[in-house]
């Protein structure tokens, strides 16, 4: 069995531009579905996404997407077979949460993702263990799962229904 190491957000010799885009062409190609997170003990938790599943859309994830984007969309990164992953924020405007999720779709573990300063080092968020998902959200809008992530259990929708 191979052992996956991917680091997401960003491509090497890409330049991160200062300015952001509203360019919405980007998503189009993306399915949006309803990600709901459900615990026995507590009240189900659902957010639209858009899914990154191709390698270009996973190295992008929010790099130079404006903040109103941001605020108003998630991304659910999907991998096609569980991996050790690395985020980070170089590029992205506003501080998000992250959730990772595997292939059980079981969450294991939360984090917030502070902005990154470009003339800090890199600072790379990732799991303990291999992940099948990953949903980056605005920050706060995981608070309900933060403190028993363990206890929750996702599921994927198509928007459609």
């Amino acid at each position: 069995m191979g052992l996956y190491f991917v680091v997401v957000s960003g491509v090497a010799g890409q330049e991160i531009r200062a300015d952001c885009s509203n360019d919405a062409s980007f998503w189009a190609a993306m399915e949006q579905v309803w990600v709901e997170f459900r615990s026995e003990e507590e009240m189900p938790l659902v957010i639209a996404a858009w899914v990154a599943k191709s390698p270009e859309q996973r190295a992008r994830g929010f790099q130079g997407v404006c903040p109103g984007l941001v605020t108003e969309r998630s991304l659910l990164f999907s991998f096609p077979v569980p991996v050790h992953a690395n985020f980070h924020m170089t590029g992205v405007m506003v501080p998000l949460d992250i959730a990772f999720i595997d292939v059980s779709r079981q969450v294991i573990g939360i984090q917030l993702m502070a902005l990154q300063e470009s003339n800090q080092p890199m600072r790379y968020y990732r799991p303990n263990a291999k992940i099948h998902f990953a949903l980056e959200t605005a920050s706060g809008r995981l608070d309900q799962l933060r403190l028993n992530p363990t206890l929750w259990r996702m599921r994927v929708s198509n928007r459609n229904n």
